[in-house]
């Protein structure tokens, strides 16, 4: 039910921050959607994203459940920042709502994970 749920979301959240360092920070976005920004480049983010799944696969959930996360990666390339810095919140958007349609397919995929570029 929803404690169970909740007790979940408190774990994910709690696994998530062993993550957060100068350059990643994290943050829920809502439901059972979890947002990590980073500074660093496309393989840093693959890296990321790998490891996150490995501590999901071994980590002792609540009741014994089985949680795996779908993890979907937009990265922006430099020029793509130059271009659109002047419009900060447009970057944002842009980013968040690939991010999301990306861990969408990456639910269907062995892996977990997918990257879009903006």
């Amino acid at each position: 039910g929803h404690e169970t749920c909740d007790k979940i979301i408190i774990q994910i959240s709690n696994l998530l921050q062993m993550y957060e360092n100068l350059n990643t920070w994290v943050c829920r976005f809502g439901g059972d959607e979890f947002v990590l920004l980073l500074d660093g480049n496309k393989v840093n983010a693959i890296h990321l994203a790998k490891e996150i799944i490995n501590e999901f696969k071994f980590k002792k959930w609540i009741n014994n459940l089985e949680v795996l996360p779908s993890i979907g990666i937009a990265f922006m390339d430099a020029q793509s920042k130059r271009d659109c810095s002047s419009e900060h919140n447009f970057i944002i958007t842009q980013l968040l709502n690939n991010a999301s349609l990306a861990s969408t397919t990456a639910k269907k995929l062995p892996e977990k994970y997918t990257i879009v570029e903006c």
